[in-house]
């Protein structure tokens, strides 16, 4: 069976579960668990997994900051914008500097703003949203993780073995184009397009061993 057919198969079963979970629980909205199925639905098991993870550690402290939004400034708009501004702002900074938790950041960017701007009526309806927000976001990474564990698990082991081999060749090129430049040889390549091409080499075979949980 292809693989792209597997991975359909893989999503459409844990969208299905983590629907029927939730309304069996009845739980506020279960389209929020489907949700996080499919958006952290990737190629390997490895890559899905680091993405759950990092959706799930932006939906926790982006749920406080809503609570605690809306808890400050229940009737005052300006401070409600000033506090809705800054947690943009740190969250967009925090975004641009982290290397590899950009979309934890970004989940708790945007979380931030559907759980303040949903417009409970009541301080009880704000606390359910958001405790059922990360509950739902929960139950998709935990179904999903289980799911593409257990049913025709795809690893990055095979793509992690050509960028070292690549990254191999592109340093013994790169000592030899060295060696023919101290020598006052002429080389085929030069030095530093190929130390251009090891770092962009090194930083892809660093994101692959990131993900490679599995």
């Amino acid at each position: 069976m292809p693989v792209k057919v597997k991975e359909a198969i893989k999503t459409g079963l844990a969208f299905m579960l983590v629907y029927l979970i939730a309304m069996q629980a009845g739980w506020m909205n279960p389209y929020w668990a489907g949700f996080t199925v499919a958006m952290i639905a990737l190629g390997t098991a490895g890559q899905s997994i680091y993405k759950g993870m990092n959706r799930l550690a932006g939906t926790i402290p982006a749920c406080i900051a809503g609570v605690v939004i809306l808890a400050m400034a229940p009737q005052s708009r300006w401070l409600f914008l000033l506090l809705v501004c800054t947690w943009i702002f740190v969250t967009a900074f925090m975004m641009c500097r982290s290397k590899n938790h950009t979309y934890m950041w970004q989940v708790a960017c945007f979380m931030c703003l559907i759980i303040t701007l949903a417009g409970p009526g009541s301080s009880e309806n704000l606390f359910e949203h958001a405790v059922f927000r990360t509950l739902e976001a929960v139950l998709g990474i935990v179904v999903y993780t289980l799911v593409t564990v257990f049913v025709w698990p795809q690893t990055n082991a095979g793509a992690i073995r050509k960028a070292g081999s690549a990254l191999a060749a592109t340093q013994a090129a790169l000592m030899r184009a060295a060696g023919a430049a101290m020598a006052g040889e002429s080389a085929k390549q030069q030095p530093r397009d190929l130390h251009a091409r090891e770092i962009q080499q090194r930083r892809t075979r660093g994101s692959d061993l990131t993900a490679i949980l599995l």
